[in-house]
């Protein structure tokens, strides 16, 4: 059997944003898979290179599989409709099994309120071998919306780190929020006791006294800056609940910082009906909450041990995302499907 990635990566610098899509493809290269081709999907938007991928680059390598005992994983998506139909139209003429891993669903995000783009989306998926998505809501919510293909849960995602793994995290109460500043607003109300350190692009001119901006830095350096003890998993413009667009994508997305504070051996704080609630808890290496006001009882009166006891698990946890394990599962269990 053959095993062929197509991946479409966005290379903005100092954006976590192509990290994920990179991470993937590092672990399963160690697992047999070979690049059939690589693209920057934001060069697709200009109207040469993306006639270049549609008609040429993509079609001619998917072309040269006919006949081969080949598997091919897309990562899905990229940000034009018709190079992505154009690839599965090609998949589907040539390839034996072309698996889809799924980074974001746009129908349960920006296009939520737009059934059209729902049922593109649907039938582009019914149209593959099987899906890796996210989580077990993520599933039900796709099996609700007509997809009937295979799929598997992948829990959330590894992340490749080969920096020292810090085994011991200082209990220092801090909490970090790593990510798109923009988009943070419930930060511009932070009126908790508890401080916050903010880590990343588009800092806002003013916040509450205890927000402290700490720096932009890429995704490989910026485990090495984390020394709170917790990371904040969190969206919205409320401190009372995650809301709005991105908010209640969480109770379907498996948010890549989780990733990023758990690869570093750090616990987490996530909102309790956010779909990556269920994970933490299950695996003990963090905090879900319903307020981020909670914080300002919970962590005073939270103990050097219980601490512990979630950054042993964190760590744990990290050695494995560090080596792609779920990724490795997810493949293999989609493999075995068909």
């Amino acid at each position: 059997m053959s095993k062929y990635l197509i991946t479409g990566l966005d290379l903005s610098k100092n954006n976590a944003g192509p990290k994920a899509r990179t991470d993937i493809n590092y672990f399963l290269r160690q697992v047999g898979f070979r690049d059939l081709c690589k693209f920057d999907f934001k060069q697709a938007f200009i109207h040469w290179r993306k006639h270049e991928y549609m008609w040429h680059q993509i079609p001619q390598a998917l072309e040269n599989l006919k006949g081969q005992d080949s598997t091919v994983v897309f990562q899905y998506p990229i940000y034009s409709k018709l190079l992505m139909q154009r690839i599965l139209r090609a998949a589907k003429e040539n390839v034996r099994r072309f698996y889809v891993i799924v980074h974001d669903l746009e129908s349960l995000r920006i296009f939520k309120n737009r059934p059209g783009f729902q049922q593109f989306e649907v039938n582009f998926f019914n149209q593959t071998s099987g899906l890796i998505v996210h989580n077990d809501h993520m599933k039900q919510a796709l099996r609700e919306m007509g997809v009937k293909v295979p799929m598997v849960s992948l829990e959330i995602f590894d992340y490749y780190d080969d920096a020292s793994l810090m085994t011991t995290r200082l209990f220092n109460r801090q909490v970090a929020f790593a990510g798109n500043l923009a988009k943070a607003n419930f930060l511009e109300r932070w009126n908790l006791k508890q401080s916050i350190h903010l880590y990343g692009p588009h800092k806002h001119l003013h916040y509450p006294e205890n927000v402290k901006y700490c720096g932009l830095y890429s995704p490989e350096e910026l485990p090495n800056h984390l020394q709170e003890s917790f990371g904040l998993i969190w969206d919205g413009n409320r401190l009372d609940e995650c809301n709005g667009m991105y908010g209640d994508y969480l109770k379907y997305n498996n948010p890549h910082k989780t990733s990023l504070y758990l690869s570093s051996g750090m616990p987490v704080i996530v909102w309790n009906q956010s779909a990556m609630a269920d994970f933490v808890k299950q695996q003990h290496v963090g905090i879900a909450i319903a307020d981020l006001h909670d914080l300002d009882q919970l962590l005073p009166t939270m103990s050097a041990a219980d601490y512990a006891e979630m950054q042993h698990n964190a760590v744990k946890l990290a050695k494995k995302l560090r080596t792609g394990w779920y990724i490795k599962r997810g493949i293999e269990k989609l493999m075995q499907l068909n």
